[in-house]
């Protein structure tokens, strides 16, 4: 894979971006499948590998692969936060590749940044996101005229 890996800090981009907020609030559960089905059509359609991290409470980190294409999920276990899991995968995987988080989180863009990882504002990743997907759906009503 030629891309990076974006990691997302999963609840703060629930409340930190509007198009999630409101129906976090509402139903936690939707937004967080929102969210996800989001982050993975931009990776089905970008070169990045997508990371999102939720807070959790079993035993061990709960990770969800999805289908090909689509994000992976890990929720942190009971007791350790996902600030710490974005801060620990980010630090192992920047040794390996490009990472890029995405958080409006002071200290764990510090964090990150210290790790030899770029940081980026919910804000940046919303138009980085949607960009990409403009771009896609573009190339494809060009391609079917």
């Amino acid at each position: 894979m030629s891309g990076q890996l974006l990691i997302v800090d999963g609840h703060n981009a629930l409340l930190g971006l509007k198009r999630f907020a409101i129906s976090h609030h509402q139903n936690s559960t939707h937004a967080r499948a929102e969210l996800v089905d989001w982050l993975s059509r931009y990776q089905s359609v970008s070169d990045d590998a997508v990371l999102i991290i939720f807070d959790g409470t079993g035993t061990t980190r709960h990770v969800q692969q999805g289908d090909e294409g689509e994000a992976m999920v890990i929720y942190a276990k009971g007791g350790e936060s996902a600030d710490a899991v974005v801060e620990q995968l980010t630090e192992k995987q920047t040794k390996r590749r490009a990472v890029l988080v995405a958080s409006n989180d002071r200290s764990i863009q510090n964090a990150v940044i210290d790790s030899g990882a770029d940081s980026l504002s919910l804000r940046a990743l919303e138009l980085k996101v949607e960009t990409q997907l403009a771009s896609w759906r573009n190339h494809w009503a060009v391609q079917s005229d």
